[in-house]
């Protein structure tokens, strides 16, 4: 009867039986899987379980079943580990019926190791045991171990070493199945099977050339363990096969070890389903070697093979099986460690001795053997450039808690570096590294640019990677940047080049940026002497001239430090061409570009907010660069700017581009910022920049004491047309227009005052929208204006003539929601501003400026046609207000002498208008004096003079005896 040993595949976190491979009877119970658990902080470390074919006796169920526990295994724990163990074995040679304790001890044993993504290292150790209780043939016993703690630097072991163990049972035959215990340790602290000593003696077996293979071996396990194919190795033994993986374990730290899951013995068959679960390195048989063709996808190697070593960077190597694998530097460093068993054992020493003060080593294996390399050059002298390419590349987190290991790496990382800080910086771009490298990498570029002088004295801004960080800083970064400063300072002094003159704000940018040193005097006043010294040096030498000005802005770049620029800013403001020179010549134009945008935009604000009549001349020159490059708007910087171009052109003309910079190129200026002005440079603002915010802008206090100081304009000979406005916005905000009652300076003064006033206020307007060019949207400006043009329009002094942009202005005016407007026309009729004869007049002026009235072609006071206000609870036309007014308060009015006077002003019209024939005029007449009929009708009765009834026929008769009469006098 033949064995049939069949290795299972893998599964998450560790080996289980592949049921596709095993017969049901044969296989150990199907367990499902709990969801994984919280592991308690009491659990011993090492968990253990037994398993095999067995009849414990006293009546107890015989079979598959777990033997003995240990450990406080967890219900999920369990579960795991038994979905997982083997029960049945497929060895490439079967065992004899009967075999002796010689064959016994060559039945191949399986071994695998699975770290778990819950981060628990797994051991299934599986033998074949011979019959069970029952006599059937096949028994197997496996041994499973739990390792709850995997990453515990102590004790510092590799998995591997367990193979071999004496605590790993063995049994063979039921009775030593029965018999067999398991081991009792702590902490970790078995009997291992593998060690240095064994791996080495492996190695350097006399005849046996292995360190090509090694290097092949290692490479392809790196390219699994970072995600590439899995690795098979066709070995001779399983023991030979434990040698190769210890090789790879003892040539990286216990803790890369640790991540490498490894089966010692598996079958071709399963490879798919094994590698599909997570082994990165599988060992099979060399009887299984022909069956490997159809892997393709995998890497092979045979450990009898001599493979074409490749080349890092360069060609992969090959193996047999046409397998390629790429090159890397830990397969490089291998082979000079296993030159010799003497390099190898000191090698191997050295890097335990790393690992073990590290712990966590990270995830390159290549990193502690380079490591290992740089602190044993002697063994390492041909891999010299590439253990320091590695430590470039890579760094674990834990070097930075071991100051000695760490200035060791980064001193030969220094030491293998130019001289040359150009050198140094393309070190920065030249492959990936570490964060922990990128650091030295950054810090060992600052002490080369800090000694370089040519590096500092190149055109443009000093370099600076983007990802420096500040506290990174060494004291001795410090101390070169401080003797940085006092060199720069005393090569000015000697005149050495323009080339330093030119480069040195570049080179003080540069150390402060770097927090190197602190410029300001109040930090080290030695430094800020030697940075006052060295720039007063370079402006001085540029100042005057504006070429050598572009030159020096060209040669450094944009300036990262504040501090920097406003110590420039302060030496150019001591030169005698910025104290001379008026408003915008004070500097070259291109120090206003390089400097100026990153002064803070709160500058020209705190400024102005001091109140006093001059400016901090920098703030001006700054707000006049605001101002050219559209920014006047901002922060008060027009402000600003034309304060200080008053007070710098102070009686002589301003240049053309400043002014229209500041008055032209920007929004119309607004009150608070005119009243800025003007409270400090009185009657200097052209008047036309303050019709936008007399007219437009909302009444506010501000804009009351703005008003103010331009009606103060008007003391002058001839009165402005802004100082009108002033007065014009005054009294449309402080009349009352929109208040219970006109200002006593409308009700209680003369008529003919009034009258004048509102002559006034249409003359100011007028001006106002031919200056200005286009219509008023205040609200109280357009109300005083309706009162004003029905005052002027009703007086006995026709106002006129009418300008066609006040007639436009008054025609855009219709509905008006302000009842203000009707209760001022009351009050004008209450004061005698217009009498009974200009209501009945404007009454007049309304009815033919009725939208039905016939033939309204030569009436020229129709642009007050559409303009209605709120009168009680109705809207009426603006013209009829006074009418309303006096018919309303005066019970006694006579109708008829109105109707008469109304209907004479018809007839005196239609007799001044062309008509063909008598017979059309007394038409047009009839179709006139209907329409009056109809509104006089309609305004009595609003006015209260009689009730609301059907028309009364004393009326009709007085119409027909009033019209009678009219015509019998024609």
């Amino acid at each position: 009867m033949s064995w049939d040993w069949r290795p299972e595949g893998i599964l998450r976190g560790g080996c289980s039986v592949d049921a596709d491979h095993y017969v049901p009877e044969r296989a150990a119970p199907a367990v499902r899987v709990p969801a994984p658990v919280v592991q308690s902080a009491q659990l011993p470390r090492w968990g253990q379980l037994s398993y095999a074919s067995f009849d414990p006796g006293h009546g107890a169920r015989g079979g598959w079943q777990a033997k003995e526990q240990s450990g406080e295994l967890l219900e999920q724990e369990l579960a795991v580990l038994q979905s997982r163990i083997v029960t049945q074995f497929d060895p490439v040679t079967p065992a004899s019926d009967f075999p002796g304790l010689a064959e016994i001890a060559a039945m191949p044993r399986r071994f695998t190791y699975i770290r778990s993504e819950l981060g628990q290292a797994h051991y299934w150790h599986s033998v074949m045991a011979g019959m069970d209780t029952t006599g059937r043939p096949g028994n197997v016993f496996s041994h499973v171990l739990v390792d709850r703690e995997p990453s515990a630097k102590k004790p510092a072991f590799r998995p591997i070493q367990w193979w071999d163990s004496p605590d790993l049972l063995r049994p063979f035959g039921m009775d030593q199945v029965m018999a067999a215990q398991l081991p009792v340790f702590s902490g970790g602290a078995f009997v291992p099977g593998l060690d240095a000593q064994s791996v080495q003696d492996f190695l350097f077996t006399p005849g046996a050339w292995r360190a090509g293979l090694l290097a092949v071996l290692l490479d392809a396990v790196a390219a699994a363990m970072a995600g590439g194919p899995g690795v098979v190795l066709v070995v001779d033994s399983v023991e030979s096969g434990a040698q190769w993986t210890a090789a790879v374990s003892f040539l990286s730290s216990p803790h890369y070890a640790h991540q490498l899951n490894f089966s010692l013995f598996e079958r071709a068959g399963s490879l798919q389903t094994v590698f599909a679960r997570g082994v990165h390195l599988v060992c099979v048989p060399r009887a299984d070697a022909p069956l490997l063709a159809t892997e393709a996808e995998l890497m092979i190697l045979d450990e009898s093979e001599t493979p074409n070593m490749g080349d890092v960077g360069g060609q992969p190597h090959t193996t047999a099986a046409g397998s390629r694998i790429k090159a890397t530097y830990w397969g490089t460093l291998a082979q000079d460690a296993v030159a010799s068993r003497e390099t190898a054992q000191e090698a191997m020493a050295e890097l335990d001795f790393i690992s073990a003060r590290l712990g966590d080593t990270g995830d390159d294996p290549e990193w502690p053997l380079a490591l290992t390399a740089i602190r044993k050059p002697h063994i390492f002298s041909d891999a010299a450039a590439e253990a320091i390419v590695v430590l470039k590349q890579s760094a674990p987190e834990s070097l930075r808690q071991d100051p000695e290991l760490l200035g060791e790496t980064l001193h030969a990382i220094n030491a293998s570096g130019s001289v040359h800080a150009e050198d140094a910086w393309k070190e920065l771009f030249n492959g990936k590294s570490s964060p922990l490298v990128r650091e030295t990498l950054v810090q060992t570029y600052l002490e080369r640019a800090l000694t370089d002088v040519q590096w500092l004295e190149r055109p443009g801004s000093v370099e600076l990677p983007e990802d420096y960080r500040a506290d990174a800083n060494t004291p001795t970064l410090q101390v070169l940047a401080h003797e940085a400063v006092l060199r720069l300072r005393t090569r000015l002094a000697e005149r050495s080049s323009r080339e330093a003159v030119l480069t040195a704000p570049s080179v003080l940018d540069f150390v402060a940026s770097c927090e190197l040193v602190d410029l300001k005097a109040d930090a080290h006043s030695e430094l800020a002497d030697a940075t006052e010294e060295i720039l007063e040096r370079v402006v001085g030498a540029v100042i005057d001239f504006d070429d050598e000005a572009q030159a020096l802005v060209e040669a450094n770049g944009p300036l990262r430090c504040a501090v920097v620029r406003e110590k420039l800013l302060e030496c150019v403001a001591r030169t005698g061409r910025f104290e001379q020179s008026p408003a915008g010549q004070r500097m070259p134009s291109v120090f206003r570009e390089w400097l100026f945008p990153s002064v803070p935009r709160h500058a020209v604000a705190q400024e102005l907010d001091r109140q006093t009549k001059t400016l901090d001349p920098m703030t001006v020159e700054v707000a006049l660069w605001r101002c050219e490059n559209g920014m006047g708007g901002q922060d008060g910087a027009r402000v600003a700017a034309a304060i200080g171009l008053f007070g710098s052109y102070a009686g002589t003309q301003i240049p053309g581009q400043l002014a229209h910079a500041i008055f032209h190129n920007s929004p119309q200026w607004a009150g608070h910022e005119l009243w800025a002005v003007e409270s400090r440079r009185p009657f200097e603002l052209r008047g036309d920049l303050f019709y936008s915010a007399l007219l437009e802008e909302q009444w506010t206090p501000a804009l009351s004491e703005l008003s103010v100081l331009v009606r103060r304009r008007g003391l002058q000979d001839i009165t402005p047309l802004e100082a009108e406005l002033a007065d014009l916005r005054r009294a449309a905000e402080e009349l009352g227009i929109d208040q219970n009652s006109l200002a006593h300076s409308w009700t209680e003064g003369a008529p003919a005052a009034v009258q004048d006033m509102a002559r006034m206020f249409l003359n100011t307007l007028d001006r106002a929208l031919a200056t200005w060019g286009r219509p008023l949207v205040s609200p109280s400006v357009t109300a005083l204006m309706v009162v004003a043009a029905v005052i002027a329009l009703g007086s006995q002094e026709p106002y006129g003539p009418w300008s066609d942009a006040l007639k436009q202005q008054l025609s855009s005016v219709r509905a008006v929601g302000d009842p203000g407007i009707a209760r001022a026309l009351v009050r004008c009729v209450e004061s005698q501003i217009l009498t009974r004869e200009d209501a009945e007049h404007l009454g007049r002026v309304a009815l033919i400026n009725q939208p039905k009235f016939p033939d309204r072609a030569g009436v020229s006071e129709a642009f007050m046609a559409g303009i209605t206000v709120p009168m009680g609870s109705t809207a009426v036309p603006v013209l009829e207000v006074p009418l309303r007014t006096v018919l309303g308060a005066d019970p006694q009015y006579d109708m008829d002498a109105g109707a008469k006077i109304t209907l004479e002003f018809l007839q005196d019209r239609l007799y001044k208008e062309p008509f063909d024939s008598e017979r059309q005029r007394e038409k047009a007449l009839n179709e006139r004096e209907k329409l009056f009929r109809t509104w006089w009708r309609q305004i009595c009765l609003s006015s209260g003079l009689f009730p609301a009834e059907p028309e009364r026929p004393a009326i009709l008769e007085s119409f027909k005896s009033i019209k009678s009469a009219l015509w019998k006098d024609r």
